[in-house]
């Protein structure tokens, strides 16, 4: 399975999907004008993952800023990700937080609540992102 990998902008985040590599991270800001044209291809990638999944996924977010398109769309992220953990395998979300945002820290929270099946580690960190 090939690797997806996009590097962010101002706008939109870095994202790394890599089976191989077991490495699984949405990093930055992510407001774009169109939320499916970028989440999309991650969501489908996540599907085609599901098929045949490593034991253990670890999936890192760690967004210093998001609009409320991309809360709708890692909804459907971590719903295919729920489902991968359902169907037996090991999965956790890291999910960081500037110690000082909690805004994003509920926001986690939330998704915790609601994605009851999945492992989440809420991970403050101290310093302020430049990016």
């Amino acid at each position: 399975m090939n690797a997806y990998i996009r590097i962010g902008d101002g706008s939109r985040p870095t994202i790394i999907l890599d089976k191989e590599r077991g490495l699984f991270v949405i990093r930055g800001r992510s407001f774009p004008e169109d939320a499916a044209v970028l989440y999309d291809p991650v969501i489908n990638w996540l599907k085609e993952y599901a098929q045949d999944p490593n034991e253990k996924t670890i999936f890192t977010v760690k967004l210093f800023y998001y609009n409320s398109a991309t809360a709708r769309k890692m909804l459907e992220v971590f719903d295919v990700l729920e489902k991968i953990k359902k169907a037996g395998h090991d999965v956790k979300v890291q999910w960081y937080y500037h110690e000082e945002d909690d805004v994003i820290k509920e926001n986690g929270e939330d998704y915790e609540m609601i994605f009851g099946n999945l492992d989440f580690e809420l991970i403050s960190y101290p310093e302020r992102p430049n990016n």
